[in-house]
């Protein structure tokens, strides 16, 4: 973790020359301004990422997923960690990790082997190709909460599923807790799954609702939505009370996947007011390395989190 300093440094040597930022990617009077009061905040830098088909090469019996070759593993792990490395993120949340699988072994213990990540997690749900989100954390985790069986209405009817686990941990920063909930909700591939992706999000939102009600005020929901800003799917979350933290990003930046060679942004990162006002800096990454390792562009966060 980083201590908060008066000259704010930061992710902004970091973020130099990231493609359609100004330099460093930061809102400035955000990353100048102490707090009030004179308490010293603990500055946790965060990342969120869909590394695109992070499979092993061990084939799975019990799921549809991909194998790799020892040599595209190997590349695999390589990339990710070069960016992940650069960054030198205190927390990583992933999606599109194999579950139960030796990938973030590979991860920690290999190119992220001198980051000091003593934590990582990955569940499984019921995505057929056993892809799930997973997190890499060298912030002590002191809970970690399955979502996968909960069950919740659907808007065509009925009752559905998280498609893959929400996951629901606690983060010490500083001694002050942070609720990170990581999610991976239902492509766009069939637009018959708009209703359960706005279902997922809306269960997502209930459940930052129920940890802000139980006198939880910093909860930051991280991931790929699987769909835009102005969607219902994303209008159910900031409806929840999470705030965009990426509306402060360049609009010629603020994209994380392109499709047919429009721009577009499916990955987010959302948090309670409590959190968002501690917002540092933020930027969305894309850049050859992120695009040679996944097809999806990291985003890449400072908070500020006051005792």
């Amino acid at each position: 973790m980083h201590r908060w300093l008066p000259s704010a440094l930061a992710l902004a040597t970091l973020l130099v020359g990231c493609p359609g930022n100004d330099g460093d990617g930061l809102d400035d009077a955000a990353v100048d301004a102490a707090p009030s009061d004179g308490a010293v905040p603990t500055r946790v830098r965060l990342m969120t990422w869909n590394v695109r088909n992070f499979f092993d090469d061990v084939d799975d019996p019990d799921t549809n997923d991909d194998v790799a070759t020892p040599e595209e593993l190997a590349d695999k792990v390589r990339d990710l960690g070069a960016v992940i490395g650069r960054f030198d993120p205190d927390f990583v949340a992933l999606q599109e990790v194999e579950a139960n699988s030796r990938v973030l072994d590979a991860l920690v213990a290999g190119p992220l082997a001198a980051g000091g990540y003593t934590r990582f997690e990955a569940g499984r749900n019921a995505d057929p190709r056993g892809i799930d989100v997973a997190f890499v954390s060298r912030v002590p985790v002191t809970s970690v909460v399955t979502n996968a069986g909960a069950r919740f209405p659907n808007p065509d009817g009925g009752t559905t599923s998280f498609t893959r686990d929400l996951l629901q941990l606690r983060l010490n920063a500083g001694g002050n807790d942070v609720w990170v909930l990581i999610a991976h909700f239902l492509s766009q591939r069939n637009p018959e799954n708009d209703g359960r992706r706005l279902a997922e999000a809306t269960a997502a939102g209930d459940v930052a609702q129920r940890l802000v009600a139980s006198g939880n005020a910093r909860v930051l929901l991280l991931g790929d939505v699987n769909d835009v800003p102005g969607s219902p799917a994303y209008g159910a979350l900031t409806g929840a009370g999470l705030e965009d933290l990426t509306l402060s990003v360049p609009d010629e930046a603020r994209f994380t996947f392109v499709f047919r060679g429009e721009r577009t942004q499916l990955d987010h990162a959302l948090a309670t007011p409590e959190l968002a006002r501690g917002l540092a800096g933020i930027s969305i990454v894309n850049d050859p390395d992120t695009e040679r390792a996944s097809d999806h562009a990291p985003i890449v966060l400072d908070l500020n989190v006051l005792p």
